[in-house]
C-alpha cells in the first residue's frame, strides 16, 4: 500500500561549495518523470571585513565544531570604505601543521569494554558467591 504525500518540496539545500558544474540526480522510482521545467541557483554572498597588513597573505581557518562563534568590537566600530580593495579565497587546503583537540570524553567513555568487562566480571563473583551460599543453606 502506497503512502498518501500531502506535500511537494521543489526546492533543494545543498550545502559546500563547488566550481563548474552542478548535476543533480532525482530517484522517482517508478513514478512518471518529472517534468523540470527549469532551474535557478540561489545563493548567499559571504563578506568577512578585516583589518590587513599589506604585504601579508591573509589566512582563514575554520571547521572547529567545538567553538563558539566569536565576538568582535569590529561590528560595532566598522565603517565601509568604498575604496576597500577586495581579496578573493584561494583554493581550500589542509594544514599541514594541523592536530586535532585531545579527546575530552570521560575515561569510561572511551573505554566502554573494559566497563563492561568489569560489570559482567562483578556479575560472575556475586552469581558464583550466591550459588555457594544457597549450597551452604541446603546441607
Amino acid at each position: 500500500m502506497g503512502r498518501k504525500i500531502d506535500t511537494e518540496q521543489t526546492s533543494l539545500d545543498l550545502r559546500g561549495t563547488t566550481q563548474g558544474g552542478l548535476t543533480i540526480i532525482i530517484h522517482n522510482g517508478d513514478d512518471e518523470p518529472l517534468k523540470i521545467t527549469g532551474a535557478r541557483l540561489q545563493q548567499y554572498e559571504r563578506r568577512i571585513y578585516f583589518d590587513a597588513d599589506s604585504g601579508t597573505q591573509p589566512r582563514l581557518y575554520y571547521g572547529d565544531a567545538k567553538l563558539e562563534a566569536p565576538v568582535y568590537d569590529y561590528a560595532k566600530l566598522f565603517q565601509k570604505d568604498a575604496n576597500a580593495p577586495q581579496a578573493l579565497l584561494g583554493v581550500e587546503e589542509a594544514n599541514a601543521s594541523y592536530a586535532g583537540r585531545p579527546d575530552d570524553r570521560p575515561w569510561s567513555e572511551r573505554h566502554p569494554a573494559v566497563l563492561w568487562v568489569a560489570i559482567i566480571g562483578a556479575v560472575l563473583v556475586l552469581g558464583g558467591i550466591a550459588l555457594r551460599s544457597m549450597k551452604g543453606a541446603a546441607t
